[in-house]
C-alpha cells in the first residue's frame, strides 16, 4: 500500500512537472511571438528613422555647401565694393584737387595785380 502511494505520488509529481514544463513552454512561445512582433516593428521604425537621417544629412550638406558659396560670394562682393569705393574715392579726391588747383591758378592769374599791390611788391 505504501509502495502504491509512493508510486501514485511519484506519478502525480511527474504529471505536475510535465504540466509545469508545458505551461512554461507555452509562455515562452507566447513571449517569443510577442518579442518577434515588437522587434520587427522596432526594426521598421529604426530603418525609417535611419533613412530619414540620411535624407536630412544630405539636405544639411547641400545647405552647408550653398551657405559656404553664399559666404564666399558675399566676401568677394565686399572686397570688390571696398576696392571700387577706394579707387572711386581716390579718383574723386584727385579730381577735386585738380579742379581746386586749376581754380586757384585762374583766380591768382585774374587778380595778380591786386595780389602784388596787397603784398606790397
Amino acid at each position: 500500500m505504501k509502495q502504491r502511494l509512493r508510486e501514485q505520488k511519484k506519478q502525480n509529481h511527474e504529471e505536475f512537472r510535465q504540466q509545469m514544463v508545458q505551461d512554461v513552454m507555452e509562455q515562452l512561445d507566447e513571449w517569443k511571438t510577442t518579442t518577434n512582433l515588437i522587434m520587427s516593428k522596432n526594426h521598421r521604425v529604426i530603418k525609417d528613422a535611419i533613412n530619414q537621417m540620411k535624407i536630412y544629412n544630405g539636405k544639411v550638406d547641400r545647405v552647408g555647401s550653398k551657405l559656404s558659396s553664399i559666404e564666399y560670394k558675399t566676401l568677394q562682393e565686399v572686397k570688390r565694393f571696398k576696392r571700387g569705393r577706394s579707387w572711386k574715392f581716390f579718383g574723386a579726391c584727385l579730381l577735386a584737387s585738380f579742379i581746386g588747383g586749376f581754380t586757384a591758378v585762374l583766380v591768382c592769374a585774374s587778380y595778380w595785380n591786386y595780389i602784388l599791390r596787397f603784398v606790397g611788391s
